[in-house]
């Protein structure tokens, strides 16, 4: 059986899934090399497989009242982004013990 430990020690970044009797290669991007490597492994176990790749994801937020891209921001705007920090609300515990104090 085809382990995701094979596809990895061809390509670190590569994933293996399995839908049903059909294994799935995301690649990070086009590696013809590692590719064919992978196509003859898969060939090599016999397996039904299909080779994807991985796309880069545009991030959208809302800046001075409406929604751009972040890649379309002025550069003081991206450093701002780039600075900003995720807020993760204190636990019921750790607000009551702040209220007791």
């Amino acid at each position: 059986m085809l382990q995701p430990s094979d596809v990895t020690d061809i390509c670190p970044d590569a994933i293996l899934h399995k839908r049903g009797e059909k294994y799935i290669v995301l690649m990070p991007e086009d590696l013809e090399e590692e590719e064919r490597k992978i196509r003859a492994l898969c060939e090599r176990w016999k397996v039904d497989y299909e080779i994807m790749y991985r796309t880069n994801c545009q991030v959208w937020t809302r800046v001075m009242g409406y929604y751009r891209p972040v890649s379309m921001w002025n550069t003081g705007k991206q450093a701002e982004y780039a600075d900003r920090k995720t807020f993760v609300p204190p636990t019921a515990e750790k607000a009551q013990k702040t209220l007791n104090m």
